[in-house]
């Protein structure tokens, strides 16, 4: 009878869609089933009653030795995803078809004896199913945020000459940074720029190339921001800087002093050699306004009061 069991024990065994390794408390091969005889080329007979290490040399490793030595010794159980230990495998697979093994280890006693089970899975299909749906995961979010943008522009929340954000979104943006801001009490800064003597220039020079100017200028302030930020074109030659989540009030002078060096430069359009200087004005929340229209406010105030001039380079 206990023949017969054990001749079904084993056909059952053979008959399971993943390896099946029995190891004894001196981690010798009890058993190895016919999935594995085929994945690896071993058959179950060489490999009974010989060390995991010699048929599986991986195993030989320190750290996968010290996996089996707590399963016996401390009963823990352990499992590895082929994603991550994909040269465990390598060295027993038969085949150089890339394939990716999950593998399970489980203590097991029985009449006080002490055994481990080690369970083989091939998930290469699932793992190239996450993949393909990943991928189309990935592919359905940049569709959606190439959609989003387009329907910003239809929107009206992208200014057409610059490219920069709208006042539209900025407006509708700012109360929610502040929000945010609020509940994890956070700082928020508002810098407000303006290119003094715009009329002047656009009398001088024309509308034209006051356009080159503000699209020159919205290139060199997106140079400054980071992709949290929202740069926004005000007015007509005004542009609102939002920042958000910055840790002290003093990150948005550094933002300041960034836009005032990129704006040093020489101007070079066309024919014409510029120094355009940026008058600016910052606020931050909540230190010095707790609200957006007053924080929008000062900004703009401490930025009208500051004045300066272009120059013509010879």
């Amino acid at each position: 009878m206990d023949m017969c069991l054990n001749s079904l024990l084993e056909s059952l065994l053979g008959k399971i869609d993943g390896g099946i390794i029995l190891l004894d408390a001196e981690l010798k091969i009890c058993h190895w089933n016919a999935w594995l005889e085929r994945m690896s080329g071993v058959a179950g007979e060489t490999a009974r009653r010989k060390m995991l290490a010699e048929v599986w040399p991986s195993f030989g490793e320190r750290f996968y030795l010290q996996a089996l030595q707590n399963a016996l010794l401390k009963g823990q159980s352990r499992f590895w995803a082929g994603q991550l230990h994909g040269d465990l495998c390598s060295s027993l697979a038969a085949t150089s078809e890339e394939k990716v093994y999950n593998i399970r280890i489980e203590p097991l006693s029985h009449c006080e004896a002490q055994f481990i089970l080690l369970q083989v899975s091939d998930v290469t299909l699932q793992t190239k199913r996450i993949a393909q749906l990943q991928y189309g995961i990935r592919k359905l979010a940049a569709d959606y945020e190439e959609d989003k943008l387009l329907n910003a522009r239809r929107n009206g929340f992208f200014d057409p000459l610059t490219g920069l954000h709208s006042r539209a979104l900025l407006e509708e943006r700012i109360d929610y940074v502040l929000a945010q801001a609020a509940r994890g009490e956070q700082k928020v800064g508002l810098l407000c720029l303006k290119l003094p003597d715009f009329q002047m220039l656009t009398q001088e020079k024309g509308a034209i190339f006051m356009e080159r100017i503000l699209r020159e200028a919205a290139r060199r302030l997106e140079c400054c921001v980071r992709k949290s930020d929202t740069l926004a074109r005000w007015d007509e030659d005004e542009f609102v800087l939002l920042l958000s989540h910055i840790k002290r009030s003093a990150d948005a002078g550094v933002v300041a002093e960034n836009i005032l060096r990129a704006f040093k430069p020489v101007w070079r359009l066309e024919k014409e050699r510029l120094k355009i200087k940026a008058a600016l004005g910052i606020r931050i929340f909540p230190d010095q306004a707790e609200a957006a229209q007053e924080l929008l406010d000062k900004a703009r105030a401490e930025m009208l009061a500051d004045t300066r001039q272009y120059e013509v380079v010879e």
